[in-house]
């Protein structure tokens, strides 16, 4: 036990941020960043898309590796279901708990999970997504550069069920299996010692791209909304 960040800088090789409080992270990831130590930093990076920008683009300038991602990314269930041959991919639902954060955007808080879980199954190159959205329940459809279809079913409850289900061409798959932290830690360790990331940073920004657009959709009465008009100039596709 030390009695500041600098303190323990001073001590590590390497750090896990874990505080819960998405807004609390740009100040608390500061220092580890502008000291050079690798830190996997846990959801949700920020409490707004931009912030969770900036602190990759600090990242970026003192050449300090950081890592951000869901548990489910590494779920032997989510794996096996990538691997899993149903053809051209043509589309993907992922359901799962996303309880309201009232200090956070609607999806940061909770529904990284099952949003990453979708993200994990069809990759990057989302373009636009819609939201529909009840005290229940928010579908958030996303179009992907290639045709695909995303989409996010984020019940507003807790607990509730997580799974994905893969759309392609020769057949229609289901996840099969949940999972735990193992596989997410084991993917920690193996960043601390090389100091890559195994989710790029413009993976993850675009996953708050996609959060960070669908609550612009439901403050639009249900518009589409491209990735493109809440991302910062830097991160534009």
């Amino acid at each position: 036990m030390v009695g500041s960040s600098e303190a323990l800088l001073e001590r590590c090789d390497a750090v896990l941020l874990c505080s819960l409080d998405g807004r609390a992270h740009p100040e608390q990831v500061a220092p580890v960043l502008r000291a050079g130590l690798p830190v996997f930093l846990d959801k949700p990076v920020a409490g707004s898309l931009t912030e969770a920008e900036r602190i990759y683009e600090l990242a970026a300038e003192t050449g300090t590796p950081l890592f951000s991602c869901s548990a489910l990314r590494w779920y032997p269930g989510i794996q096996s279901l990538v691997a899993a041959d149903a053809g051209v991919v043509r589309g993907a639902v992922s359901y799962g708990p996303a309880p309201i954060e009232p200090t956070h955007p609607d999806l940061f808080f909770y529904g990284i999970h099952p949003t990453e879980a979708l993200f994990t199954v069809l990759g990057t190159g989302c373009q636009s997504v819609q939201r529909t959205t009840t005290p229940h329940l928010s579908v958030v459809t996303g179009l992907w550069k290639d045709e695909k279809v995303g989409t996010l079913h984020a019940l507003h409850r807790w607990p509730a069920e997580y799974k994905v289900i893969k759309f392609g061409d020769a057949a229609v798959v289901e996840q099969q299996d949940a999972g735990d932290y193992t596989p997410l830690l084991r993917q920690i360790i193996a960043f601390f010692g090389s100091g890559v990331a195994p989710v790029s940073e413009a993976e993850t920004l675009e996953i708050y791209a996609f959060m960070a657009a669908a609550d612009e959709s439901k403050r639009r009465g249900g518009a589409r909304v491209e990735l493109n008009e809440v991302r910062g100039e830097r991160w534009r596709i």
